[in-house]
């Protein structure tokens, strides 16, 4: 993947405790070490901040860099769907961002019960979502070709508890079909 990140320009990125946003945060630091890139992460109520200084402790040492904490912003209490531009109308008032990178992907080719997700798209040049055209299985053999599995176990994605999976909601049923479609077993228990 090819990001075009410059040094000059600041960028965040929001990251949810999930994979999706833990294997984009360590491609872009891949692919440059040496640029600002700030975390931010919405107090979602499916625990989301309980994940996060664990995923960049690891993106620290595994890309040898030392991120900033995250900066919360967003609200909680708003639907689901309305959370993620809450954030960013935060983010652009209150911080320095050019460039804003979320792990939206798309939604499986395939049936999934529950409730599916609405997406943070991009809504202009500022938001970046290189994984908007992947889907979960692309996301997991990406993890796996750059050797992140321990992201498997240190992210969180169920939306319904806050620790471990109810294995009902859609998030669980999306992760654990990525898993099973690729015949990779999922070691994470949170």
């Amino acid at each position: 993947m090819n990001f075009d990140l410059q040094l000059d320009k600041q960028y965040g990125i929001m990251l949810s405790g999930g994979l999706d946003s833990a294997v984009l945060l360590y491609l872009i630091l891949k692919e440059n070490k040496d640029i600002k890139i700030q975390p931010f992460t919405i107090p979602k109520h499916d625990g989301a901040l309980l994940y996060i200084k664990s995923i960049i402790a690891y993106i620290n040492t595994k890309c040898q860099v030392e991120l900033p904490e995250t900066i919360v912003v967003g609200n909680q209490n708003l639907a689901h769907n309305e959370q993620g531009p809450s954030a960013v109308k935060e983010i652009r008032q209150k911080h320095s961002i050019d460039h804003l990178f979320f792990g939206s992907n798309k939604n499986p080719p395939v049936t999934i019960e529950g409730l599916n997700p609405v997406r943070i798209r991009p809504i202009d040049s500022s938001v970046l979502c290189p994984f908007f055209d992947l889907y979960k299985t692309d996301i997991v053999n990406l993890a796996v070709e750059h050797g992140l599995q321990e992201l498997f176990n240190i992210t969180h994605t169920c939306t319904e508890q806050q620790v471990g999976r109810c294995n009902s909601c859609w998030q669980c049923r999306e992760r654990a079909w990525a898993f099973n479609t690729l015949n990779i077993q999922d070691t994470g228990t949170l």
